[in-house]
């Protein structure tokens, strides 16, 4: 494999809507792809962003991979999932993968005034799962309904009992606890997306239907389902990341800026995780200030119990709440 580095002055990429700029060839084995770039939109909903694609370019033949592009001091995409190359697309090939929205026009402008852009590009090999991931993914996958409940039940068990913490970290909890998040997050994640396959087959459908008689009227219309069902299913991405917390919550964090990587309606939605995540109940966060001001060794200041020892006042209703901490007035 021998990824691709592109230094380019902005003035030497093309101006236009859906005008590309072509980067050199670059291989991967006898394959041959280059990285086309974008500047001035690549579709309708998407002039002010800049697009890029990792396009296959050699005559005959097919490939796997996952292609990935990133711009230096700027930022990175890797496709989501695993594709076939080739010259032209059909339902199970494509002849390119890639960003429609890679990054804002206007950061990318900004960006090109320290001098010349720095693009790379590759096409890899799907990562394969370690024998830990393929055991705990088999694990899962062989849980009945009532096994998944009753592991969501011990979960809850557990953290009554301050033996683990969702919302702060799951290092050191059991590996049936760990299993079990696990399986709670897949069986929220499992429902949206079998929806979006659902989508998935009708834009494939729609597809043999359309393309060949209206080019044009095929990709408004595949552009519009997925916008609507990116939109529906943003709430539904938020919902489960608040149920779960901790470092899904992280993950959340680090999606609502990833503008371009994942689609706009998720990150619109995820904004929210920053400081606007569910109340933690006073009983249980009493509890964990306690125990945390105990462990400091922070000698008491007053002659009272608890909490009464340290503070003359706690307002047991929380002004804000995010990943790892919640703020009450004392």
């Amino acid at each position: 494999m021998a990824p691709l580095t592109w230094r380019v002055a902005l003035t030497d990429l093309r101006k236009g809507f859906k005008v590309k700029s072509s980067s050199p060839i670059f291989t991967k084995g006898k394959h041959e792809f280059c990285l086309d770039v974008y500047r001035d939109g690549w579709g309708d909903e998407d002039r002010d962003f800049v697009a890029v694609f990792v396009r296959y370019v050699s005559k005959r033949g097919s490939t796997k991979g996952v292609a990935s592009v990133a711009l230096e001091g700027g930022p990175r995409w890797q496709a989501p999932e695993e594709v076939v190359f080739a010259p032209v697309a059909d339902l199970e090939k494509r002849s390119r993968s890639g960003d429609r929205r890679f990054m804002s026009r206007e950061a990318f402008l900004e960006l090109s005034k320290r001098g010349p852009l720095v693009f790379t590009a590759s096409v890899d090999p799907t990562r394969r799962l370690s024998q830990r991931e393929i055991s705990v993914a088999k694990d899962i996958e062989d849980m009945s309904e009532e096994d998944v409940r009753e592991a969501l039940l011990a979960v809850d068990r557990e953290e009554v009992k301050g033996l683990t913490d969702p919302k702060v970290t799951i290092k050191g909890s059991s590996w049936m606890t760990q299993s079990a998040r696990n399986a709670k997050f897949m069986t929220g994640l499992y429902p949206i997306v079998m929806r979006y396959l659902r989508v998935k087959k009708k834009v494939a459908k729609m597809r043999k239907q359309l393309k060949g008689v209206d080019r044009e009227a095929y990709y408004d219309e595949r552009t519009a389902m997925w916008d609507e069902a990116h939109e529906r299913e943003a709430k539904a991405i938020r919902k489960l990341f608040d149920s779960m917390g901790g470092l899904y919550n992280k993950l959340a964090q680090d999606w609502a800026t990833r503008d371009g990587l994942v689609p706009q309606a998720w990150v619109d939605e995820l904004k929210h995780s920053f400081e606007g995540m569910p109340f933690r109940e006073w009983a249980q966060m009493s509890k964990m200030l306690l125990r945390g001001l105990e462990g400091e060794g922070v000698p008491p200041v007053g002659e009272g119990k608890g909490l009464g020892a340290y503070f003359a006042a706690v307002d047991q209703t929380p002004l804000a709440a995010a990943s790892i901490g919640q703020v009450h007035l004392a």
